[in-house]
Protein backbone atom coordinates (compact mmCIF):
# COMPACT_ATOMS: atom_id res chain seq x y z
CA UNK A 1 0.00 0.00 0.00
CA UNK A 2 1.54 3.52 -0.95
CA UNK A 3 2.43 5.89 1.34
CA UNK A 4 -0.55 8.09 0.71
CA UNK A 5 -3.03 5.58 -0.11
CA UNK A 6 -5.51 5.52 2.42
CA UNK A 7 -9.11 2.45 2.12
CA UNK A 8 -12.40 3.23 3.09
CA UNK A 9 -11.65 1.58 6.60
CA UNK A 10 -8.86 3.94 7.53
CA UNK A 11 -11.44 7.12 6.33
CA UNK A 12 -14.57 5.71 8.26
CA UNK A 13 -11.25 5.81 11.11
CA UNK A 14 -10.25 8.91 10.61
CA UNK A 15 -14.13 10.53 10.32
CA UNK A 16 -14.99 8.45 13.49
CA UNK A 17 -12.38 9.35 16.03
CA UNK A 18 -11.42 13.24 14.70
CA UNK A 19 -14.79 13.64 16.54
CA UNK A 20 -13.28 12.79 20.11
CA UNK A 21 -9.68 13.61 19.76
CA UNK A 22 -7.44 16.58 18.71
CA UNK A 23 -5.69 15.85 15.71
CA UNK A 24 -2.61 14.28 17.45
CA UNK A 25 -4.34 12.22 19.38
CA UNK A 26 -5.79 10.99 16.26
CA UNK A 27 -2.87 10.64 14.44
CA UNK A 28 -1.33 8.38 17.20
CA UNK A 29 -4.15 6.35 17.44
CA UNK A 30 -4.34 5.78 13.45
CA UNK A 31 -0.73 4.71 13.40
CA UNK A 32 -1.04 2.15 16.14
CA UNK A 33 -4.52 1.00 14.60
CA UNK A 34 -2.83 0.64 11.50
CA UNK A 35 0.57 -0.08 11.92
CA UNK A 36 1.82 3.29 9.93
CA UNK A 37 4.21 5.73 10.94
CA UNK A 38 2.35 8.85 9.45
CA UNK A 39 2.85 12.50 10.84
CA UNK A 40 0.51 14.55 12.50
CA UNK A 41 0.27 16.59 8.80
CA UNK A 42 0.07 13.98 6.85
CA UNK A 43 -3.83 13.25 8.36
CA UNK A 44 -4.73 16.89 8.66
CA UNK A 45 -3.97 16.66 4.73
CA UNK A 46 -6.40 13.54 4.37
CA UNK A 47 -8.68 14.76 6.79
CA UNK A 48 -9.25 17.78 4.93
CA UNK A 49 -9.40 16.83 1.20
CA UNK A 50 -11.62 15.01 1.93
CA UNK A 51 -13.59 17.53 3.69
CA UNK A 52 -13.74 15.69 7.09
CA UNK A 53 -14.20 18.21 10.41
CA UNK A 54 -14.51 17.06 13.85
CA UNK A 55 -17.77 19.31 13.86
CA UNK A 56 -17.32 19.64 17.88
CA UNK A 57 -19.30 22.29 18.96
CA UNK A 58 -21.20 21.40 21.95
CA UNK A 59 -24.47 20.43 20.73
CA UNK A 60 -26.26 19.85 17.89
CA UNK A 61 -27.47 22.48 15.26
CA UNK A 62 -30.72 22.51 14.83
CA UNK A 63 -32.15 20.18 11.87
CA UNK A 64 -28.15 18.68 12.27
CA UNK A 65 -28.08 14.69 13.26
CA UNK A 66 -25.09 12.83 14.45
CA UNK A 67 -22.18 12.11 11.75
CA UNK A 68 -23.73 8.60 12.00
CA UNK A 69 -27.45 9.10 12.33
CA UNK A 70 -28.90 6.20 10.87
CA UNK A 71 -25.89 4.36 10.37
CA UNK A 72 -26.60 0.77 12.79
CA UNK A 73 -26.42 -1.70 10.80
CA UNK A 74 -25.04 -0.39 8.01
CA UNK A 75 -21.77 -0.03 6.46
CA UNK A 76 -20.41 3.70 6.15
CA UNK A 77 -18.40 3.24 2.88
CA UNK A 78 -18.97 1.59 -0.13
CA UNK A 79 -17.26 -2.03 -0.56
CA UNK A 80 -13.87 -1.81 -2.91
CA UNK A 81 -11.16 -3.93 -3.24
CA UNK A 82 -9.83 -2.27 -0.55
CA UNK A 83 -12.20 -2.43 2.32
CA UNK A 84 -11.86 -5.28 4.43
CA UNK A 85 -14.49 -8.15 5.25
CA UNK A 86 -15.60 -8.60 8.13
CA UNK A 87 -13.56 -11.30 10.02
CA UNK A 88 -10.95 -9.91 7.96
CA UNK A 89 -7.52 -7.84 8.93
CA UNK A 90 -5.52 -5.72 7.06
CA UNK A 91 -2.02 -8.08 5.51
CA UNK A 92 0.42 -5.53 7.72
CA UNK A 93 -1.27 -6.44 10.99
CA UNK A 94 1.40 -7.42 13.04
CA UNK A 95 0.99 -9.50 16.04
CA UNK A 96 1.14 -9.56 19.15
CA UNK A 97 5.51 -8.94 20.01
CA UNK A 98 6.15 -6.91 17.00
CA UNK A 99 8.45 -4.33 17.32
CA UNK A 100 9.11 -0.88 15.85
CA UNK A 101 11.28 2.35 16.79
CA UNK A 102 9.15 5.40 18.26
CA UNK A 103 9.75 8.39 16.22
CA UNK A 104 9.46 10.73 18.76
CA UNK A 105 12.58 9.09 20.82
CA UNK A 106 14.22 6.43 19.15
CA UNK A 107 12.95 3.71 21.76
CA UNK A 108 11.88 0.10 21.25
CA UNK A 109 8.19 -0.29 21.47
CA UNK A 110 6.43 -3.70 21.37
CA UNK A 111 2.65 -4.85 20.55
CA UNK A 112 0.71 -6.40 23.77
CA UNK A 113 -2.42 -7.59 24.17
CA UNK A 114 -3.80 -4.54 26.62
CA UNK A 115 -6.98 -1.88 25.53
CA UNK A 116 -5.54 0.96 23.83
CA UNK A 117 -7.27 3.91 26.56
CA UNK A 118 -7.40 6.57 23.76
CA UNK A 119 -8.98 4.09 20.88
CA UNK A 120 -10.70 1.39 22.79
CA UNK A 121 -8.49 -1.33 20.63
CA UNK A 122 -7.59 -4.92 22.26
CA UNK A 123 -3.97 -4.29 21.44
CA UNK A 124 -1.43 -1.17 21.50
CA UNK A 125 2.71 -0.34 21.41
CA UNK A 126 4.20 0.31 24.67
CA UNK A 127 7.66 1.25 25.57
CA UNK A 128 9.84 -2.38 25.87
CA UNK A 129 11.42 -1.70 28.70
CA UNK A 130 8.13 -0.74 30.79
CA UNK A 131 6.47 -3.48 29.47
CA UNK A 132 9.53 -5.99 30.49
CA UNK A 133 9.81 -3.98 33.85
CA UNK A 134 6.02 -4.73 34.37
CA UNK A 135 5.82 -8.53 33.90
CA UNK A 136 9.28 -9.06 36.26
CA UNK A 137 8.19 -6.34 38.81
CA UNK A 138 4.64 -5.14 38.37
CA UNK A 139 3.18 -2.03 37.56
CA UNK A 140 5.18 0.81 37.04
CA UNK A 141 3.85 3.50 39.53
CA UNK A 142 2.07 6.85 38.81
CA UNK A 143 5.15 9.76 38.60
CA UNK A 144 7.66 7.04 37.87
CA UNK A 145 9.67 5.95 34.66
CA UNK A 146 11.31 3.27 33.75
CA UNK A 147 15.20 3.69 32.94
CA UNK A 148 18.53 1.68 31.78
CA UNK A 149 20.90 1.59 35.02
CA UNK A 150 23.65 1.04 32.30
CA UNK A 151 22.24 3.61 29.78
CA UNK A 152 22.15 0.96 27.17
CA UNK A 153 18.65 1.69 26.01
CA UNK A 154 18.55 -1.81 24.22
CA UNK A 155 20.01 -3.77 26.98
CA UNK A 156 16.80 -5.34 28.66
CA UNK A 157 17.39 -7.72 30.61
CA UNK A 158 15.28 -7.30 33.69
CA UNK A 159 18.35 -6.62 36.32
CA UNK A 160 19.34 -3.61 34.31
CA UNK A 161 15.44 -2.02 34.63
CA UNK A 162 15.10 0.42 37.89
CA UNK A 163 12.76 3.15 38.44
CA UNK A 164 13.00 6.55 38.88
CA UNK A 165 11.05 10.12 39.54
CA UNK A 166 10.36 11.97 37.20
CA UNK A 167 11.84 14.89 38.20
CA UNK A 168 15.46 12.64 38.94
CA UNK A 169 15.12 11.62 35.48
CA UNK A 170 15.19 15.29 34.37
CA UNK A 171 18.59 15.30 36.73
CA UNK A 172 19.99 12.20 35.11
CA UNK A 173 19.59 13.95 31.68
CA UNK A 174 21.18 16.92 33.05
CA UNK A 175 24.34 15.28 34.49
CA UNK A 176 24.33 13.24 31.26
CA UNK A 177 23.99 9.96 32.89
CA UNK A 178 23.64 7.75 29.67
CA UNK A 179 27.38 8.62 28.85
CA UNK A 180 29.33 8.71 32.20
CA UNK A 181 31.26 6.08 32.71
CA UNK A 182 30.09 2.86 34.23
CA UNK A 183 31.92 3.27 37.80
CA UNK A 184 30.35 6.59 38.25
CA UNK A 185 27.19 5.95 37.58
CA UNK A 186 25.77 4.85 41.26
CA UNK A 187 27.33 8.35 42.10
CA UNK A 188 25.33 10.31 39.56
CA UNK A 189 22.20 8.24 40.19
CA UNK A 190 22.65 9.12 44.27
CA UNK A 191 23.75 12.75 43.02
CA UNK A 192 20.49 13.21 40.97
CA UNK A 193 18.47 12.02 43.88
CA UNK A 194 19.86 14.25 46.67
CA UNK A 195 19.23 17.16 44.49
CA UNK A 196 15.78 16.07 44.04
CA UNK A 197 15.17 15.69 47.98
CA UNK A 198 16.71 19.07 48.60
CA UNK A 199 14.90 20.82 46.27
CA UNK A 200 11.25 19.38 47.43
CA UNK A 201 12.53 20.27 51.00
CA UNK A 202 13.05 24.05 50.07
CA UNK A 203 9.66 24.15 48.25
CA UNK A 204 7.83 22.18 51.22
CA UNK A 205 6.49 19.49 49.03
Amino acid sequence: MGNNVYTDEMISYLAAGYKTMDLRSLTSAFNERFELNKHHTAIHAALGNRGITSGRTGRFGKGNQPWNSGSKGMRLTTANKGTFKKGHHPVNRKPIGSERICSKDGYVLIKVAERDPHTGFPTRYKHKQVHIYEQHYGEVPHGMVVIFKDGDFRNFDPANLSLVKRNELLRLNKHKYKAVPEELKASVMALSRLEVKMFEKRKGL
